[in-house]
């Protein structure tokens, strides 16, 4: 009997430890992942080139050492014509009621955003596959939303969250090459406990995509998952931390591109990626494999920087440079508009550009308006 009762004292301090291991949670990561390059042709939304392919890159970046070798279970992929505003809701729902304490939820949209042009102009939005052209509420993501979905996760479920959207502004989103609105990127940065929150570019910004990157990506997202596959390591080695990805991109991103020779200082033109939150939260753990085929290349070095490699200048769309040339000056001093009244409006764009053909122009503006006029001559979506 005593022998029995020796094993049982020796045993119960062994059982009380076992049981106190097996209610520690493992944490776990869940990601939403989004990418709209092409939305409903009934909605007239104007399409994308790469959106999609970034959400592709970002996912598999995700499921990469780099990224926490995160389950394909544990990732909803959604592109294009996947991505409508039911299948988004249902994705945020279904991660909600997955996380609890100390998981790692990522959100990733690259897409169009846009705020609300009639009565609801203090809403933004980030636009679905089936989202109506300037009919966005309750037919898109409201930034409301989304931000309650945020605060949600980190506050009552006490998970970790990463919001990053690829959407930014632009006067008109049939503007071929940009994302977005003002609303999308300065409403994400509302920073809460245990949130991360990062955007493609500051408010009054535009967030360029070009076949150039990667053979055709987001500039933005190009340069995030590099720096999050390694290139963001500051000494080479380790785990690589928000402030580590803050520094990398602000130095990819460091390039300006002039509008016109006389106005250099004045009208040179950035995009800053905008990173909100623990600046010493980790992000990835250098994946040196990855790193290696990145050299490959030429992308440069971790920490060196160069014009010719890291550093490409973003290409100014002509439209965007159209439009910002008319803010150089009062747009009357531009423009003829008893000349413009009489026309029709499909005809308002050409006349505008051969207006400012008459000005006194360098080669470079010169040649890049007389490819702008010819690219709507022979497209009717993008002239209307």
């Amino acid at each position: 009997m005593k022998r029995y009762l020796l094993i049982l004292v020796l045993f119960l301090p062994c059982a009380r430890l076992i049981a106190q291991v097996q209610q520690v949670r493992v944490a776990h990561t869940y990601a939403i992942v989004i990418g709209i390059s092409q939305y409903s042709k009934e909605n007239n939304l104007p399409s994308l080139k790469y959106a999609h392919r970034d959400a592709e890159e970002f996912a598999r970046y995700l499921q990469s050492p780099a990224g926490g070798s995160v389950p394909t279970e544990h990732i909803i992929l959604l592109k294009n014509e996947e991505a409508t505003l039911a299948a988004v809701d249902n994705a945020l729902y279904q991660v909600r009621d997955s996380t609890g304490t100390n998981d790692l939820v990522y959100f990733y949209f690259a897409g169009h955003g846009d705020k609300q042009t009639s009565f609801h102009d203090n809403l933004g939005f980030l636009l679905t596959y089936n989202t109506p052209r300037f009919n966005y509420l309750n037919n898109a993501l409201r930034i409301e939303d989304l931000n309650d979905f945020a605060d949600g996760l980190s506050i009552s479920n006490k998970a970790n969250v990463v919001l990053i959207t690829d959407a930014c502004h632009s006067g008109d989103l049939a503007i071929n090459g940009f994302r977005g609105s003002p609303m999308v990127n300065e409403a994400l940065r509302s920073v809460k406990n245990k949130e991360i929150r990062i955007t493609s570019c500051d408010t009054d910004q535009l967030s360029v995509e070009g076949p150039d990157w990667g053979g055709g990506r987001g500039v933005f997202s190009w340069y995030l998952v590099n720096g999050l596959k390694g290139y963001a390591s500051r000494n080479g080695q380790g785990n690589i931390n928000l402030g580590d990805l803050q520094v990398y991109l602000d130095s990819c991103f460091a390039v300006d591109r002039v509008l016109d020779e006389d106005q250099q200082k004045e009208h040179a033109r950035k995009q800053n990626p905008v990173l909100k939150g623990n600046t010493g939260f980790i992000l990835a753990r250098m994946d040196t494999q990855a790193l290696a085929g990145l050299r490959k290349m030429s992308i440069g070095q971790p920490g060196k920087f160069s014009i010719s490699t890291a550093l490409r200048p973003l290409p100014i769309q002509p439209a965007d440079l159209f439009f910002q040339y008319l803010k150089m000056q009062p747009i009357e001093a531009r423009l003829n508009f008893f000349l413009l009244d009489s026309l029709k409006p499909s005809e308002i764009p050409i006349a505008c550009i051969d207006q400012l053909l008459t000005n006194k122009l360098t080669d470079g503006f010169r040649d890049t308006m007389n490819t702008l006029k010819a690219s709507l001559q022979t497209d009717k979506d993008k002239l209307n």
